[in-house]
């Protein structure tokens, strides 16, 4: 996949891991690794974080 950059920094984002909670309600991203959505056919997507100012977008994968 190619660089994404952020469009306030310029500077190239991280991939960032993310999780939805029990109930789905909520997501959680950690910069730490690649994404994982449990078992729901057509919704994944791919987390990345700026590390200058913090900014999480979301990308649909593949």
């Amino acid at each position: 996949m190619p660089d994404r950059l952020c469009p306030d920094c310029e500077v190239a984002m991280a991939e960032a891991t993310h999780e939805t909670t029990s109930d789905a309600a909520k997501l959680r991203v950690d910069a730490a690794g690649r994404s994982r959505l449990h078992g729901r056919s057509g919704s994944k997507v791919q987390a990345y974080v700026c590390p200058e100012c913090s900014l999480v977008r979301l990308y649909a994968a593949g």
